[in-house]
């Protein structure tokens, strides 16, 4: 009790000390002002003034600022009253600019800019072959990147292929000095200086090797970095030497050009807060912090890489969270991030929950690790309820050490890498691993897999529970390598490869895994063949359409088409699934569905970020497909 009333205490008196600091654009940054009716001018200023317990109340506006803090703890930085607040990482561009060649426009600028807006629009790196984000053509790898012709030894020099919208020896010029963006290992990509070319020749060296060469089929490149590559509207680039800009668009819309990497940046803080606060071509950073909460904010254009100023070789810059534990992103979008959209490396129980991540990396180059989306490496990481798609590396989830994954929505995702799942678990990340509750859609990657190495005598990953996920168009719902994993209550259908694989081959046994109430159009114990489950697998109380005349799963749920997977009434799926403690407790009938969802059940879970007002509703907005006999669920 006396320790009760000390800790009461010290936070009554705490409470009492915690005093609020107002910006505003038309503030004065002096000693005497912090109030209401005399704003600070700047967030830096006046997190300078702050002390522990101490918010930060911004009026609407746009800033351009840094905050830097190191040590304090218990800070809060919250949007006044809903206003809106954006914190801006560009500057105008005012320079005149001047005839170049053609429709090639130029200036002279004092500051290195390393990301160019016209109109509030991203201008795309002058690059060959050419590409955009507002014809979605970015994201389109085999008709708007370069092909090379495959050599799993050569690191260094690499050999042009020709197709029909790209040929590196017709360009007429030397590409020397150039940044060449090498998607050549399969679900890693490189970006590497071009040490030397001929005009003339399909062969250039590397300044420094690559480390992987995989998959013969899939070797793509695209070039940045030099002043030839310009030739189209919407393109331009900057000649770090001689501080010159080029441009080719409008030059009397307001052009801003990126020239910082983080808005708040903290280092060994605990209990910092950000809320209600907006993010354009800027970004937080947190390291050695616990207890952050980042929430509620609108990231456009966060982060991206630097190769317009040289850079490569080395991952960029991107909303980060490094060690510390117990740190959430909540209920934010973020956008147009030319890197991951999140790194949180090395933390523990860290969060990100109801957000959206669309339109991710268009280049996944010099990526950590496994080079995923969202990068969550840690102990006791949970991801949950979040919606994401558009995005370019081949994995969207990289994570190890027990993490959660839960009500998500994952789709469109892996379009300029190759192989890769929305939620890749290693070996080391499998055990108490638990991937539930989640809807995979219209993708050629998987949705998640358990995954070892294919060499043979390589360890592969135990004790990890999938359940309750849906599949719909996509490379395969599920894949499980290694042993003593559980499988229970997914459904899948119209899968490219077999639907559930539970992998039975020369590295993995699946010994003692157990596969319990799925409901997929194919389940096999390979990747695309029908082949039973092995025989020291656990398998019972699943519908296969191999076993059932190759049977149309869709003909036993209501309107997968709309998103409605319960089963139709009185079909073979509705009780006729086995009770599994802790994961089918609470079913309607005789007995658990077999499948993801409870024919009668009360509730219709739907995978992916909820906001305010219903967005995600079931049939979807605007469906012409929809049966008269729908169920409208939001």
């Amino acid at each position: 009790m006396k320790q009760l009333c000390l800790i009461l205490l010290c936070a009554s008196a705490w409470s009492a000390q915690a005093a609020d600091f107002y910006v505003a654009t038309n503030g004065v940054d002096t000693v005497s002002g912090g109030s209401f009716g005399a704003p600070f001018a700047t967030i830096s200023y006046a997190a300078g003034e702050m002390s522990v317990g101490d918010t930060c109340l911004i009026r609407g506006g746009v800033y351009h600022d840094a905050v830097v803090l190191s040590g304090p703890d218990n800070l809060t930085f919250k949007a006044y009253n809903g206003e809106k607040v954006t914190m801006d990482g560009t500057v105008e561009i005012t320079a005149p600019w001047t005839p170049h060649s053609g429709n090639i426009y130029k200036t002279t600028i004092s500051q290195d800019v390393w990301q160019l807006f016209a109109g509030g629009e991203m201008m795309m790196p002058a690059r060959w072959p050419n590409a955009f984000l507002h014809d979605d053509s970015v994201w389109d790898q085999p008709n708007h990147w370069a092909k090379i012709i495959y050599d799993d030894i050569e690191k260094t020099i690499m050999q042009d292929a020709p197709t029909g919208h790209s040929d590196l020896a017709g360009l007429g010029f030397s590409v020397s000095n150039a940044i060449a963006v090498l998607n050549v290992g399969s679900f890693k990509t490189y970006a590497r200086q071009i040490s030397s070319h001929t005009a003339g020749s399909a062969s250039f060296s590397l300044s420094n090797p690559v480390s992987t060469r995989k998959a013969s089929n899939y070797q793509f490149y695209f070039l940045e970095g030099k002043l030839e590559f310009l030739d189209v509207e919407r393109e331009w680039y900057f000649n770090q030497a001689s501080n010159e800009l080029y441009y080719w668009g409008d030059t009397n819309a307001t052009i801003r050009g990126k020239v910082q990497d983080y808005a708040f940046h903290f280092t060994n803080c605990d209990d910092i807060t950000i809320s209600g606060i907006d993010f354009f071509a800027t970004t937080v950073y947190f390291s050695g912090c616990d207890r952050a909460q980042v929430e509620k904010g609108d990231y456009n254009y966060p982060s991206c890489t630097k190769r317009m100023l040289g850079a490569h070789s080395t991952a960029p810059a991107a909303t980060a969270f490094i060690d510390g534990g117990d740190n959430t992103f909540f209920d934010n979008t973020m956008r147009f991030a030319e890197t991951q959209a999140i790194y949180m490396n090395n933390g523990t129980d860290n969060l990100i929950e109801n957000c959206l991540f669309e339109f991710i990396d268009w280049s996944c180059a010099d990526l950590p690790s496994l080079m995923g989306t969202v990068y969550m490496r840690g102990t006791g990481s949970t991801y949950r309820g979040n919606t994401a798609h558009t995005t370019g590396a081949s994995e969207f989830f990289d994570v190890n050490d027990n993490p959660t994954a839960e009500l998500n929505l994952i789709y469109n995702i892996g379009l300029v890498q190759n192989d890769g799942a929305a939620i890749q678990l290693t070996v080391g990340a499998q055990p108490d691993t638990v991937v539930a509750y989640n809807w995979f859609l219209d993708s050629d990657k998987y949705g998640a897999r358990f995954d070892a190495s294919t060499t043979l005598g390589s360890p592969t990953g135990t004790d990890g529970l999938m359940h309750h996920n849906v599949g719909f168009n996509v490379k395969s719902t599920i894949m499980q390598k290694g042993d003593f994993h559980e499988c229970y209550n997914n459904t899948s259908l119209d899968t490219e490869n077999n639907g559930l694989i539970i992998l039975a081959d020369a590295v993995s046994a699946s010994s003692n895994t157990v596969v319990r109430n799925n409901a997929a159009e194919r389940l096999g114990s390979t990747r695309s063949a029908s082949t039973p489950l092995a025989s020291v697998t656990i398998h019972d109380h699943n519908w296969n359409g191999y076993e059932n005349g190759n049977a149309d799963l869709r003909t036993l749920l209501r309107d997968p088409d709309n998103l409605d997977f319960r089963p139709i009434p009185n079909s073979v799926l509705v009780d006729g699934g086995s009770n599994v403690v802790g994961i089918t407790e609470g079913y309607a009938g005789t007995a658990p569905d077999i499948g993801a969802y409870e024919h009668g059940a009360a509730n219709y879970w739907i995978a992916g970020r909820q906001e305010t007002e219903a967005t995600m509703a079931v049939p979807p907005n605007g469906s012409t497909t929809a049966k008269a006999s729908a169920s409208l669920m939001w």
